[in-house]
């Protein structure tokens, strides 16, 4: 439980031929929950500022109640299929939880993907009286952009102090 930041995607055609990385790769952005109730969601986009020209952006969202039994873990996102179980495979290596959902045709033809997920915060248990609160992780600023990338200031501006 808890809440978990996308780190890589991978994804193998049916055949096991290594395809280019879903979501824009190494730009590729996501989140997912996990909470002590049973409810967890989803979401994954493409994190590329610009894409090469005639290729779409993807992205993904999903949410709904879910079970884990130690080896996988079950949802129920697609809207096609309300109240069924989606199943994904999950392990746990080198700190990362691995999902792994069932293999699915998309726009380049059927695929087998893995999502490695970060684990960056704790999820306490909800009260009635109490909210739930989550442990926050420091995280690395990114780096300052280069001086000729910088915007430039617009007139009027205040500065938020």
């Amino acid at each position: 439980m808890g809440t978990w930041r996308l780190v890589r995607a991978n994804a193998t055609a049916a055949d096991g031929t290594k395809l280019p990385a879903p979501y824009g790769g190494d730009k590729a952005m996501g989140r997912a929950t996990f909470n002590t109730e049973g409810r967890m969601l989803a979401v994954l986009c493409d994190g590329r500022p610009e894409l090469p020209p005639g290729e779409a952006r993807e992205y993904a969202s999903y949410c709904g109640n879910y079970t884990f039994d130690g080896t996988r873990v079950g949802a129920a996102p697609d809207p096609t299929h309300p109240g069924s179980d989606q199943v994904r495979k999950v392990r746990f290596e080198s700190g990362l939880m691995v999902l792994r959902p069932p293999l699915r045709t998309y726009a380049a033809g059927t695929e087998q993907r893995e999502l490695w997920w970060e684990k960056i915060a704790e999820m306490r248990p909800t009260s009635p009286t109490r909210p739930q609160r989550v442990k926050p992780r420091q995280l690395v600023p990114p780096p300052a952009p280069h001086p000729s990338h910088a915007p430039e200031p617009q007139r009027g501006a205040r500065s938020c102090a």
